[in-house]
This record gives C-alpha cells, sequence and structure tokens, in this order.
C-alpha cells in the first residue's frame, strides 16, 4: 500500500553513479519523479539534487577514493531531509536480492536502521513498487474480486463448522476449543483436535474445482471428521465422516459421507446429532419453490 505522502515532498532518488553516464542519471531521476506524479498528482515533489553540484575547493586534495567516499557521506547528509527516498532498479538487485551498487547500499542501510528511529518522518520506496501500482492502477483487482466471489461459500461454510462443533461441544464439553492447531498443507487447509480420546478434523480442499454430488468416492470442498479409539478388545473404533456437496442453488448442503455405529451411548447420540444437523442445515440451503 502506498504511503500517504506530504502536499510537497521532497524526494531523495538513490541511484547508482559510479559507471553511469549523466544522461543516464538525469533520464532515470526525471522518470521517477514522472512516476511519483501519476501515482499522487495533487502532491508537489521538489528532487534533492546530490548530483548536480559543485565540490568544495578542499576536495581537490583528496585521492579518488576519499573523494568518492566524501560524496558519499554528503549524500547521506542529503538524505537526511527527504520526505521520500527511492530506490531505483540499478541502486537494488531484485533478482539477487542484493544491492548493485555500493554506494546504494550505504544508503539503504542508514535509511531502512534509522526508520525505526524516526516512524512517519520519511518513507522507503522502490521503482518496482512504482511500476507495479501503475500496472495495478487501471486493471481490476485479482485477490478482491476473488475474495467476493466466495466470500458467501466462505460464509456458508463456516457456519456448517459452527454448528458441527457445537454439537460435538455439547456431548463432549471437555473439548478446549483453543487447542485446535491450523494446518497448511499442498492440498487442504484444516483445523485439527488431537487428544488421546479423540482426533477431530475440519478441512476445506485446495484441489476441489467441481464437487459432483453424486461422486461419493470424489474429494469434498468442506470435510468434517471424528475419530475416536476405542481402545477397547472387541470394539470397533467410532469414526463419522461429512461432507459438503454442491449442484446448483437449489441442491446443495453437507451430508453423511461415511459412520461407524458405537455401543457408548455419549458417542451414538452424538453422531445422530450431526447426522440431523446436516439434514438441517441441507433442508435450509433449498430454496422456497411456490
Amino acid at each position: 500500500m502506498l504511503p500517504t505522502l506530504p502536499e510537497t515532498t521532497k524526494v531523495f532518488v538513490s541511484q547508482a553513479m559510479q559507471h553511469s553516464t549523466p544522461e543516464k542519471v538525469h533520464t532515470e531521476r526525471m522518470q521517477i519523479i514522472a512516476k511519483l506524479q501519476k501515482l499522487y498528482p495533487e502532491t508537489n515533489f521538489i528532487l534533492i539534487d546530490q548530483y548536480d553540484i559543485q565540490d568544495p575547493p578542499e576536495w581537490e586534495s583528496k585521492t579518488p577514493r576519499g573523494i568518492r567516499w566524501a560524496k558519499l557521506a554528503r549524500s547521506i547528509d542529503m538524505m537526511a531531509d527527504a520526505d521520500l527516498i527511492v530506490f531505483t532498479y540499478d541502486a537494488i538487485d531484485y533478482n539477487q536480492t542484493g544491492i548493485l551498487a555500493p554506494g546504494c547500499l550505504s544508503e539503504h542501510t542508514v535509511a531502512s536502521k534509522y526508520q525505526n528511529e524516526y516512524p512517519n518522518e520519511y518513507f522507503i520506496m522502490y521503482e518496482y513498487q512504482l511500476d507495479y501500482e501503475l500496472e495495478c492502477r487501471d486493471v481490476p483487482q485479482f485477490t478482491q474480486n476473488i475474495i467476493e466471489c466466495v466470500k458467501n461459500d466462505i460464509e456458508r461454510y463456516n457456519r456448517y463448522w459452527c454448528k458441527l462443533i457445537s454439537v460435538v461441544k455439547k456431548h463432549m464439553p471437555d473439548i478446549n476449543l483453543s487447542d485446535f492447531l491450523v494446518n497448511d498443507t499442498s492440498s487442504h487447509w484444516a483445523l485439527e483436535y488431537s487428544s488421546g480420546s479423540m482426533n477431530i478434523c475440519c478441512s476445506l480442499n485446495k484441489c476441489v474445482v467441481i464437487d459432483e454430488p453424486d461422486y461419493d468416492g470424489g474429494h469434498r470442498f468442506f470435510e468434517f471428521s471424528i475419530f475416536i479409539p476405542m481402545n477397547v478388545p472387541g470394539t470397533t473404533d467410532a469414526n463419522i465422516i461429512i461432507r459438503s456437496y454442491y449442484y446448483d442453488d437449489r441442491d446443495n448442503g453437507i451430508r453423511v459421507y461415511s459412520w461407524t455405529d458405537s455401543e457408548f451411548p455419549i458417542i451414538k447420540e452424538m453422531f445422530d446429532e450431526l447426522k440431523e444437523t446436516c439434514e438441517r442445515e441441507t433442508k435450509a440451503n433449498k430454496p422456497n419453490i411456490i
């Protein structure tokens, strides 16, 4: 997100100069100012010129190294007056995530390290950010459009989760809901709970594009499962798997994909209520037909 700049903003442009030419230096600076002006049409930008200035007479006795270091020190001193510091492509090697120009490295280090001590007194930007903002300004926002598309679906899946886990909590009050862990795998986003007596998982499948309601062998987008090891000889472990389905607006919801009957009343009652919850939620999704 672009920062809010003062109405009059002093700009320092950090760019590679050692092996550049005056024409290239000036062209890069004017390009930066032009990009900023497009992004901030109401802002008056003043360029801090650390290039076209006369060296002091006492520098005549300096060695080439001394002159280079003195110019860098002067640039850093001038950078202190900036409201905005912009690093050009030539200053930063983005492919290698390093600094191309040694002087720009010093300027970047000073600007970034001191920023925490002087919050909002100046801002740092990069030329690639300016180009990105300009490219995105006149095109639809991909992520925002996708969020709008899936928002209703996500709200529905969240409602399924709340209804189902409330049933479990009712029958198993000792479960601590804060103990659920978030897990992001290559195929699922999941909330998982595990204890010695029960495993619960609620997940969204990243790989599902179309969910066919009559294809029980397929992976549903939303899945809620409970596994309860009995640890008693001669008894079967209890488990239930609930999955969403969507055919169209008239036929969608959640249903029990598989379950095992249990001899233990508390588990049987919980599973029965989970089945009833699926039926109610699915019925609630069906439009009223007159």
